[in-house]
Order: structure tokens, then sequence, then C-alpha cells
């Protein structure tokens, strides 16, 4: 079982919530009823570094855990409310360095194709960012927008062929991490780019 905590950014950037995420474990910990019922916890998040403070007191508690960290190359126009790419490529190694690359997956999400970030432009951007974070990952993993009932942000979803295309450029731009097969999802499962 993967219990999954997702944080929102604030104004600012920063997480309000690392502090109540620390009292979840703690609870966990605690609870009698939840004591030994094994699982592992997946912190998502795009800005990590609020947790920074409380790894150690996490750790204590001996739960597995592992982060998906949110890292796109993209403007504050659409990232909205987060620090710098260079202060989350910074809190990346941080991270990485306190609990090791392998409990870090990278998240490349969502890949948005539009006129300000065609295809070269993400195959360029994953290119530089797989060269910066090689050593402080073991995998990463990548999806596209996927319009909702309640969007307004007026981007379009991707065709198949196209999603097929950024795959396989991201594929020929991964360099020092690829140490995983790239598969694309579809309907019927896998499907090897």
């Amino acid at each position: 079982m993967v219990w999954s905590m997702v944080s929102q950014p604030a104004a600012g950037g920063l997480c309000p919530c690392a502090e109540s995420i620390c009292r979840k474990f703690a609870y966990a910990s605690q609870n009698s009823a939840l004591a030994g019922r094994g699982g592992l916890y997946c912190i998502l998040e795009q800005n990590p570094r609020p947790f920074l403070d409380f790894l150690p007191e996490i750790q204590q508690l001996g739960y597995p855990f592992y982060f998906q960290f949110t890292l796109n190359p993209y403007e504050a126009a659409i990232e909205q409310n987060l620090p710098a790419l260079d202060e989350r490529i910074d809190t990346f190694h941080r991270l990485s360095a306190i609990i090791g690359p392998e409990r870090i997956v990278w998240r490349y999400d969502p890949v948005i194709i539009d006129e300000a970030h065609p295809l070269n432009w993400h195959g360029e951007q994953f290119e530089r960012l797989c060269a910066l974070l090689h050593a402080d990952t073991c995998r990463c993993v990548f999806s596209f927008f996927d319009r909702y009932a309640k969007d307004q942000s007026g981007f379009r979803e991707v065709e198949e062929a196209t999603m097929r295309a950024v795959a396989r450029s991201f594929f020929q731009h991964s360099g020092a991490l690829r140490s995983a097969a790239f598969y694309l999802f579809g309907g019927g499962g896998p499907d090897p780019v």
C-alpha cells in the first residue's frame, strides 16, 4: 500500500503542511491500529525545501518513504508560487544527499506543448536537467497536460503522435539518466518507445 501525501505551495512558495505531514507520520507510528500495517509513504512535492528540516524526525519514525519531486523548467507564469528553478535544483541535490537518489523520483510533469514550449525546447530542457540531476535520482517520469472539467489554463491536450515524439526525444536526450526503459502508457498497456 502506498500512502500519498501532497502539499500545495502557498504564495511565496512555502509548503504550509510539511509540519502537518510530520504529524501524520507521528500519528501513524503511535496509533496501534496503523502500527504494523506496513506500506510506503509517497510525498509528492514541487518544493520540498520545507521538508529538509523535518527529515531527521521523519526518518526516526522508521516508516519507509520516498519523494516524487516535480521539477519543470517552466517560467513563473506557468508554475506560480515556486522558488526559482536554480533554487529547486539545489533543493533536489540537498534532498538526494540526505535520503539518497533511489528515494527520489523526478517528475517532469506536465509536458505542455505550445508555441512557447515546442518539442525541441522540451528536448533541450530535458537534456539540461538530466545533466544536472543524473547523480541525484534513479528515475524520471513524465506525463502530458490533461484537461479536466474546471481547467481554464488554455493549454491544449497533446496528440498521441506528439507524445511518442516527446518520449523519443527525451530518450535521446536522457544521457546519464538512461538507467530505465522509456515506456509510453496508452489504453493497451506500456509500449516501448
